[in-house]
Parts: C-alpha cells; structure tokens; sequence
C-alpha cells in the first residue's frame, strides 16, 4: 500500500495484523451468510460461535466496534466508528485521506473539493449520511459511505469489500480507529476466524467458489 497520511503514526506491523483480521471476520461473515440463509441444523452452534468472534473482535480494537444483524434471511457486520458525529468522522479520519476529491450529503459527488465554498456547504448538509470520493493514481478510485446511527449516537461507516482491501479510503478509516488507540495482541481473531471450516460442508464449495472469484484478496 502506497504511504497512508492518516496511518503514518501507526505500525505498519499492526496495520498488516489488522488487515489479515477484518479480511478473515468478512470472510466469516459471507460464510455466515449462505449458512444462515440455508438453515442448516447445527445453525444455532455456528451463531454462537459467531458471536463470539465479533466480541473477540470488539475487545481486542476497541476504538471500532462491529454489531452483527439479522434480517430474515440475511446476516450482516455493522461497523461503527468511536465518533458522536460525521462531521467529527470526517474531521478526524476521513479528510486526512489523500486524494479526496468530492463529498455529498445524500449522493456522491455532490460537490467537488475543488470548489471550497460548494465543498463546506454540502459538508455542513452532511449530518444524517455522508457519501465521500477519493481518487489517487497509485490506489485508483475508493468510496466512503457513512451514516449517523440514532440508536448508538454514533458514526457508522457502512462497509462494502472495500473493507478488506488495503488501499481503500474506508480500509484506513477502519484502522485508524482500531489502531489509533493501541489494540490487544493477545486476541487471535484470525486463528478464530480460521476455525469455521465452511469449505467442507456438502454443497458448499460452488458457492465458496463463486465468492472467492468475487473477493480475490480475501483467499490470499
């Protein structure tokens, strides 16, 4: 990954540590997601192990929290950033970002950071959501999308693969804030992660498959 402004302060150890964890929960998580929408039998084991991985998760990066949801027949990882607001998201994370080129309160691209006054204007908008562009020639184009969440009072930033991919504007904001603070090497997610075994499951493997030509940095 090309040199990170706002990951300059942090250990390239720990960025890669973090990297191979989030790449292995979101693995886990489509996974998860197959298995749940198939209802297997032992679904309930599987849930619980689950669980338990996504508080592992949140002990050991404490300043990112992630929240897993059900929704009939769908299971999905909520993350949410240590910020009351998206404006205190952006200030702190997010325009430290090189290659910031737009942002938008209710669509991307709404006002470009060449324009300043356009740019603070839909800015000041962005309170409830906040779509954000980045382009820089070594990493390409990378997207943010953020929501304010009533419930948690909270900044959540709304992952896509993105997430896993290293380079990517909404990688850095993640780790930044798992880092930023320290985090506790003694928790193993990946080791955890790797435990779940889903290649052997009967008539799994043509989905795995179809997966992992998707997200090709997740099999490395």
């Amino acid at each position: 990954m090309a040199s990170s402004v706002l990951l300059a302060g942090i250990a390239k150890k720990s960025v890669s540590e973090f990297h191979k964890d989030i790449s292995a929960i979101l693995k886990v998580e489509k996974e998860m997601d197959i298995y749940f929408s198939q209802s297997h039998s032992d679904l309930g084991a599987y849930m619980k192990k689950f669980d338990k991985l996504v508080n592992d998760f949140n002990k050991k990066y404490k300043g990112l929290k992630l929240k897993l949801t059900k929704r009939a027949q769908e299971l999905k990882l909520r993350v949410f950033l240590d910020e009351k607001s998206l404006r205190d998201a952006f200030e702190r994370s997010a325009a430290r970002i090189q290659g910031i080129q737009a942002i938008g309160a209710n669509s991307y691209d709404a006002a470009s950071a060449g324009n300043a006054d356009q740019f603070a204007a839909e800015l000041d908008r962005a309170k409830k959501k906040m779509y954000l562009t980045y382009y820089s020639q070594e990493n390409g184009s990378s997207k943010v999308f953020m929501l304010y969440d009533e419930n948690s009072k909270k900044a959540e930033l709304v992952h896509s693969d993105d997430l896993g991919n290293e380079p990517s504007a909404e990688f850095q904001i993640a780790a930044f804030y798992a880092l930023n603070s320290g985090y506790n090497k003694n928790i193993k997610i990946f080791e955890e992660a790797s435990t779940f075994g889903f290649s052997n499951f009967p008539h799994y493997k043509e989905k795995r498959e179809h997966l992992d030509r998707q997200d090709p940095y997740l099999t490395e």
